[in-house]
């Protein structure tokens, strides 16, 4: 396997501009915001082995005769990375490109989101963290971004205190909080079914592959509210919806095992998005 190249850019001067971000450490810290530029979002690397881990990962991924690129259509395109101030970055597709009203969710798959390398105190209080939906389902919820109302005015967010009160009784507020529903319930239908499509595909190819378990790692969810609101793009909504894997700082060797603390929490998310559906097709 030829490893793709890295291109190292010098772009210092070049004008960027803040990422919305819903979870993460950018969501909270202003100096770890992601940036957007002409060329994609920027993600700093960090200095230590899980810098290094996550930008192998994206190289190992896009690599020449690559024998895992059937990741590639569930990840975010990787376009080298970038020096600044001397400090590495990551270049990565903007999955929220010219969306006009980007409607961002962030789900972190798995109930154990740490690695072996962790020490036995972070792994007592990572597994202490967002309890009320990694027992239950797996995943956590860091945060979401979404338009609301009949013409997509008011902007909801939700952060990562929201995602540690979930629980089994009130998970349900989840999707109807992202979707709304009650702002245009056709809608709402319409881009669940387009997610749950894309991820039983996803978990299609997770559930085949060895080569890898994620710890920490999101999904994260992206559609354009206004497209709802325009009568030509509402017809192709697919066009204006992303999803996408994020995270790899914690990639780990499967030695040919399957990644069940992965699978269990990708199968909750789709069980959610189906029932959903099921609610509302009936209310239509």
């Amino acid at each position: 396997m030829k490893t793709a190249e890295t291109k190292i850019m010098a772009e210092e001067t070049e004008e960027l501009k803040p990422v919305s971000q819903v979870g993460g450490h950018g969501a909270w810290d202003e100096n770890q915001r992601m940036m957007a530029s002409k060329n994609g979002i920027e993600k700093g690397i960090d200095d230590g082995p899980k810098g290094l881990r996550e930008l192998n990962f994206y190289k190992n991924i896009h690599a020449e005769d690559s024998p895992y690129a059937c990741f590639r259509p569930f990840i975010a395109g990787f376009r080298g990375t970038v020096k600044r101030d001397g400090k590495t970055f990551l270049q990565m597709e903007n999955l929220t490109r010219d969306f006009k009203k980007p409607c961002i969710m962030d789900l972190k798959i798995g109930q154990k989101t740490y690695g072996p390398d962790c020490s036995e105190e972070k792994a007592k209080r990572l597994d202490s963290s967002y309890v009320g939906t990694k027992i239950p389902f797996g995943f956590s919820v860091p945060g979401l971004g979404s338009y609301h109302g009949k013409e997509k005015v008011e902007n909801v967010t939700r952060d990562k205190t929201f995602g540690r009160e979930l629980n089994e009784d009130s998970i349900d507020q989840l999707l109807q909080l992202y979707l709304d529903p009650d702002g245009d319930i056709e809608a709402a239908v319409m881009l669940c079914n387009i997610f749950t499509s894309i991820l039983k595909d996803l978990l299609t190819m997770y559930n085949k592959q060895t080569d890898f378990h994620l710890f920490a790692s999101s999904v994260l969810f992206v559609y354009d509210a206004e497209a709802i609101l325009d009568e030509s793009k509402r017809r192709n909504l697919k066009d204006y919806v992303e999803l996408r894997m994020i995270d790899f700082a914690h990639a780990w060797p499967a030695e040919g095992k399957k990644d069940e603390n992965y699978l269990r929490g990708l199968n909750s998310v789709i069980t959610l998005f189906e029932a959903f559906a099921e609610k509302y097709e009936e209310t239509k």
